[in-house]
């Protein structure tokens, strides 16, 4: 489930500043604010609901002259997302005798500062610090779509990839068809999310795949097919070719039961 971004500071005054913030999908219920000096790290956050179409909020009642953690967090029909913020912090637990763990709802491409600290019955040991920076996020755009067909046409259509995507590649060829002269290429920036294929055959049924492109490389590919429409000489060869079928038939009839025969043209 996505995050906020690009959380930002205004209108700061002695007691009250304003967070904003902005958001890729349509989708959040709710936005959930909360913020706490940031010296005050065993203290409570207090916290502001805030409905989903909302991307801004007042912090009130502030101590002067002191420096504040604030994190938001989008919260969807099926959960919540990792805090997005300045100095947003999770915490995990693990048994006392492992020496590992795998840290979960990370932002990607994000440098994280990880300490760790020992529990005895007598209180805290020395912690000791690390930091790690997770990898670009890659993944699969997702519901293809094939629309809009013509002659020589195809609208494509999808919903985004996962992450930082810089284009979208898409491929595509006439169905059963091994010549590589055949398959195509055109690409798209990584904010678009529909292609026109253009100079295609009529009548012709086509594959089309979708690739997101990162950084670090492709995307798994996401796969479809779509038709073009029929030229008008397919459809004049059609209407020609019609009646000389009927005729045929006419022609290659049984004898009627009541002994007529069909007249010789």
């Amino acid at each position: 489930m996505p995050p906020p971004r690009s959380l930002t500071f205004s209108e700061v005054g002695s007691r009250s500043f304003r967070a904003s913030w902005e958001t890729d999908t349509p989708s959040v219920r709710s936005y959930l604010v909360r913020f706490r000096p940031i010296d005050n790290t065993d203290g409570h956050f207090v916290s502001l609901s805030l409905p989903g179409d909302t991307l801004t909020s007042v912090l009130p009642h502030l101590t002067p002259k002191t420096r504040y953690e604030v994190n938001v967090v989008a919260q969807y029909d099926k959960g919540e997302s990792f805090p997005r913020g300045d100095n947003a912090r999770l915490e995990t637990t693990v048994p006392a005798g492992d020496t590992a763990a795998v840290l979960h709802r990370l932002l990607p491409r994000t440098k994280y500062r990880v300490t760790a600290t020992p529990e005895y019955e007598s209180g805290d040991g020395p912690e000791t610090q690390t930091y790690g920076t997770t990898k670009e996020a890659r993944g699969s755009p997702r519901n293809l779509r094939v629309s809009d067909e013509t002659v020589s046409t195809l609208r494509v259509s999808w919903a985004p990839a996962p992450g930082n995507v810089l284009q979208y590649r898409l491929a595509f060829r006439p169905v059963g068809s091994s010549d590589r002269k055949d398959r195509k290429e055109v690409s798209v920036k990584g904010e678009n999310t529909a292609a026109v294929l253009k100079n295609l055959r009529p009548g012709t049924e086509y594959e089309v795949s979708v690739r997101a492109r990162y950084r670090p490389g492709l995307g798994d590919a996401l796969d479809g097919r779509g038709t073009t429409l029929e030229g008008p000489e397919d459809r004049r060869t059609c209407a020609a070719r019609r009646p000389v079928v009927c005729l045929l038939r006419s022609l290659c009839s049984p004898e009627p039961p009541d002994g007529h025969r069909i007249r010789k043209l």
